[in-house]
């Protein structure tokens, strides 16, 4: 009996781990479209600034902050610089509407 309350916790445990989003905690997700249109790309954050991969410049029209990451400010140049917006929001979201689409080229988290 003892085991087979071992095994189905372990079970449980093994599901729950499998619903969390793939792209987990600490990290900003990126997406080309609007309401996380596909591609989407995971990229870690920290306290420096990151430029946005070449593929990815001026390409961003959603995003996520995930739990643990935030709150992240976006620059519409590289080497975060020029304007900038800040998100202290985890849930997915659109950039700000009218200019900033397709402008970020870094970002800086706390």
């Amino acid at each position: 009996m003892k085991t087979a309350v071992i095994l189905i916790s372990l079970f449980a445990a093994t599901i729950s781990a499998e619903v969390e989003p793939s792209y987990g905690y600490g990290g900003v997700k990126f997406c080309k479209h609007w309401n996380q249109g596909q591609p989407c790309i995971t990229l870690d954050c920290c306290s420096s600034c990151d430029n946005m991969p070449s593929d990815w410049n001026d390409q961003v029209s959603s995003y996520q902050v995930t739990r643990g990451c935030g709150p992240c400010t976006f620059y519409e140049h590289n080497d975060c610089g020029g304007a900038s917006f800040t998100s202290h929001d985890n849930e997915p979201q659109n950039v700000p509407e009218g200019w900033w689409n397709d402008r970020i080229s870094s970002y800086r988290c706390s």
